[in-house]
């Protein structure tokens, strides 16, 4: 068990070896890239600040146990309660179940999604805010503790109530946080009946969405990628946005020598957009776009920004400190794809972007530091519900921002749920 606790440890440093650090030191040397000579740097520097962190926390913390108890196993169960009660509620404001709709009479399924998740108004927001929290701070570590605690069969009806709600807006990436976990513990503990049958549950919900998308979705969504490549960069000036060219983007002299940007495609280096298969999309998508991501985060930042954006580079911090909010995620899907201000995406760039543009390097020591030493600390507490959780808020770290996960990603109730639900053993124990 100490080995695969150590595993886990390793999972985020590991991702930046996988899926940053040799993609950046490839373009840096052959395309002589300097944005992604920085990417390099800032991506190493992390796991070393991570490594700092984690040893520290070994250092001070002590093991923990779970305590649902009392107080515990009452917050639990309305925790559980909230979590359906908030999806009942979106339901009822939406109008009904969006994929049942998709089934039943068609429709486009980004739309439907995107109505579902983001356009929520008035008090209904705040159950969506729960339902976000909720999924991605309480269901990863609440699967595991149900599976432990709890009768098979209870835990299989919980499973597919879980699977229901997280696909009823066909949002496959939420089925992630609930399975994730429980996939690493039965796997580790030796349930193997209990992995595989978990794991044909997440492959045939996660079959079903993609078919029903696409055969009543009318097929893939186009995100207006043309070949000349012109596309619409936005920036932010004191009358609202100014949009400029790619080409144009390149002249200004706050930008130093990158040679990727001129590549034909360059987000898709590995994927041929007219002939290429489900192997090379697949390999680009998980082995190539995080690091396009950070990239274009950066290159977007030193083309529009003359200094780092400090408190305005979150939505909270920002209306804290009084300050005009940069929503640069949006605007980078904005600068990436040629979309206007119209657009609801978010570019989804891992955490050290943040940390790098918003505060310099000492933003990267820092956030670096708190993920280590919060991976460290759970590590060392040795509490398996929340121990096999971190794979998923690894995974979630690589694709959004420390700042924006822990106000509206869950970490924070994540962060607090381990008081509320485990106490430190004692010595006796």
């Amino acid at each position: 068990m100490v080995g695969s606790r150590l595993m886990v440890f390793l999972i985020l440093p590991l991702m930046m070896f996988l899926f940053v650090i040799p993609q950046s030191f490839y373009v840096a040397f052959k395309y002589s890239d300097y944005v992604s000579l920085l990417v390099l740097f800032v991506s190493v520097l992390s796991v070393v600040f991570y490594f700092a962190g984690g040893f520290l926390a070994f250092k001070v913390s002590r093991v923990r146990e779970v305590c649902l108890s009392g107080w515990g196993g009452v917050t639990f169960r309305f925790f559980v309660l909230l979590y359906f009660v908030s999806y009942l509620s979106l339901y009822y404001s939406y109008g009904g179940v969006p994929i049942l709709e998709l089934v039943l009479h068609g429709g486009n399924p980004s739309v439907m999604r995107a109505e579902f998740h983001k356009m929520q108004e008035g008090g209904w927001q705040v159950f969506a805010y729960l339902r976000s929290i909720l999924t991605r701070g309480f269901i990863p570590f609440a699967m595991v503790v149900l599976f432990c605690i709890k009768g098979r069969v209870f835990f299989y009806l919980f499973l597919i109530a879980f699977t229901f709600t997280a696909v009823s807006a066909m949002e496959k990436s939420l089925l992630l946080w609930g399975y994730l976990p429980v996939l690493f513990y039965t796997w580790v503990s030796g349930y193997k009946k209990d992995f595989w049958r978990v794991l044909l549950f997440a492959i045939a919900f996660l079959a079903f969405v993609s078919i029903v998308s696409f055969g009543r979705g009318g097929g893939v969504v186009s995100y207006g990628l043309e070949s000349d490549h012109s596309y619409a960069a936005y920036a932010p000036n004191e009358v609202g946005y100014i949009k400029t060219s790619c080409q144009e983007c390149n002249k200004l002299p706050v930008l130093r020598k990158v040679s990727l940007r001129e590549q034909a495609d360059y987000q898709f280096l590995f994927y041929d957009l007219n002939e290429g298969g489900v192997h090379s999309y697949l390999f680009n998508r998980f082995f190539w776009i995080p690091f396009v991501t950070i990239y274009d985060t950066f290159y977007y930042w030193r083309v529009v920004y003359d200094d780092y954006l400090f408190f305005s580079v979150n939505r909270y911090l920002s209306i804290l400190f009084g300050v005009e909010f940069a929503d640069l995620e949006r605007n980078v899907f904005r600068f990436q794809f040629g979309s206007g201000e119209e657009s609801k995406g978010n570019s989804n760039a891992a955490y050290i972007s943040e940390a790098y543009v918003g505060f310099g390097f000492p933003g990267v020591f820092l956030f670096s530091l708190v993920v280590g030493c919060l991976f460290g600390w759970v590590v060392k507490g040795g509490v398996a519900p929340f121990v096999f959780a971190l794979p998923v808020i690894a995974f979630g770290l690589i694709s959004v921002s420390l700042l924006s996960m822990f106000f509206s990603g869950g970490l924070f109730l994540c962060v607090l749920s381990v008081f509320l639900f485990t106490r430190k053993m004692t010595r006796e124990g």
